[in-house]
């Protein structure tokens, strides 16, 4: 039983592209699990409910919601 010199070929393009590709998603989730001082800092501030009341720690729905009420406030009411 002789194996194909293409065969190899393949298998061995086959070992270095996953190898190369299994490289690049360590190196992606290893970046994504490392935080720097002030996103820690601001992730530990923002755990909580009673924390939300902080603008720093608002969503992009709570700035939409707030935005709403700010405008309304200076319209008269009928």
């Amino acid at each position: 039983m002789t194996v194909n010199k293409d065969m190899i070929h393949v298998l061995l393009y086959l070992i270095a592209f996953f190898a190369f590709m299994a490289s690049l998603y360590y190196v992606d989730t290893k970046n994504e699990k490392e935080k720097t001082a002030w996103q820690q800092e601001q992730h530990s501030l923002c755990l909580g409910k009673e924390n939300r009341a902080r603008p720093a720690c608002w969503r992009e729905i709570d700035w939409e919601v707030y935005c709403e009420r700010v405008q309304c406030k200076g319209e008269p009411r009928h």
